[in-house]
């Protein structure tokens, strides 16, 4: 069945945008549409334009669960998984045109594996700079000879992001996002949060770690020890997380909600 809108809408100050997923007509798989409207009146700015990409081996599989993001004169959006991995899927950030709705850049995780869905509910965040950060879930690539596949983690994606790619601007992995992958333990189940300085970002996932990050260094495959860490949450973080001010955060874990200082 189609879902239809499984994911937070986003405005621009002018429009609102959403993502919903429709039927195609047999024996086309579902379509992923994007639509914006006019919150006063109620009418289309944008027309629905479908925002899925060729590299989508299978539609039917991919789910449309994160919050949507406006940024450079586009919308962002994540696609992960159905609930309980069904089918062939990978995780992707597409770009489209806020005017157009036509996708003018994406991102895939995890192309040399499977899954790795971007799927928190709050979804990725924009940074003043017009750069994109998004948390990711687990793959199936975690053999000693993948030195990478940016799954559970934090990618960078450009402003300037055009045309499909499957390497970030930069990117964070926890050390032990090997044996996080293989637990079922996603740092993706919430997006990333932004601090209102614009240089740090706040994430935790289902591990039980927060990390706080440098925007300008994430860490790229060193995997550099960042610049704090936490455990935290007796139970998993799922849903928005929320930044107050550069001192304090509040975290959604599935136990309640905990609030973090940072120094």
């Amino acid at each position: 069945d189609p879902l239809g809108i499984t994911s937070n809408p986003v405005t621009d100050g002018g429009a609102v945008y959403a993502v919903g997923e429709i039927a195609g007509a047999f024996p086309v798989e579902p379509q992923h549409l994007l639509v914006g409207v006019n919150p006063a009146t109620g009418a289309e700015t944008l027309a629905p334009t479908v925002v899925d990409v060729a590299a989508m081996t299978d539609v039917a599989a991919e789910q449309q669960r994160a919050g949507l993001v406006v940024a450079n004169g586009n919308v962002y959006v994540g696609f992960g998984g159905l609930d309980g991995d069904c089918g062939t899927y990978h995780g992707y950030v597409v770009a489209a045109s806020e005017t157009s709705g036509s996708v003018v850049g994406s991102f895939e995780v995890a192309a040399v594996s499977n899954a790795a869905a971007v799927w928190g509910t709050s979804g990725p965040v924009a940074d003043g700079s017009g750069n994109v950060y998004a948390s990711t879930g687990n793959s199936q690539g975690t053999s000693p000879s993948v030195l990478t596949d940016y799954s559970d983690g934090v990618v960078r994606l450009a402003p300037t992001m055009s045309g499909a790619t499957t390497v970030p601007a930069d990117y964070f992995q926890p050390p032990a996002w090997r044996s996080d992958n293989a637990g079922d333990l996603d740092l993706g189940s919430t997006g990333p949060v932004l601090l209102p300085n614009g240089t740090q970002l706040f994430v935790i996932g289902k591990q039980h770690t927060a990390f706080l990050l440098n925007t300008s260094s994430l860490g790229g495959s060193d995997h550099m020890t960042p610049v704090g860490s936490l455990n935290m949450c007796n139970a998993m973080a799922f849903g928005q997380n929320a930044a107050i001010s550069n001192s304090s955060v509040y975290v959604a874990c599935s136990s309640g909600i905990q609030q973090v200082k940072i120094s």
